[in-house]
């Protein structure tokens, strides 16, 4: 598949930083899956649950209302009020491709 990166940001603090190969969210459209090399798109997102994969793992997050954003270097930021894990929060089921702890 490859890989991207994924950044979920919440007012108090940034929730998640690492690259991953798909996130699913609910958008004001419908769901919306992200792989890598995804044109550029801004998007409202609806409060739900969101999934995020990498290598055969999927991890899931409860989410408020907020936006995704996919820039030019398939960078992908969600930026929402609050956001808590509904799966185990050890996020080392996501391996750590980008360095980033």
């Amino acid at each position: 598949m490859g890989s991207f990166h994924l950044e979920i940001i919440t007012p108090d603090k940034p929730f998640f930083s690492k690259d991953i190969d798909r996130v699913i969210v609910k958008s004001s459209t419908g769901d919306l899956a992200v792989l890598k090399n995804r044109a550029p798109l801004f998007a409202i997102l609806k409060a739900g649950k969101i999934r995020i994969s990498n290598e055969n793992k999927e991890i899931a997050a409860k989410i408020d209302s907020g936006y995704l954003n996919i820039n030019d270097d398939n960078n992908t930021t969600i930026v929402t009020n609050s956001a808590q894990w509904l799966s185990d929060p050890d996020t080392s089921d996501i391996p750590d491709m980008s360095g980033i702890n």
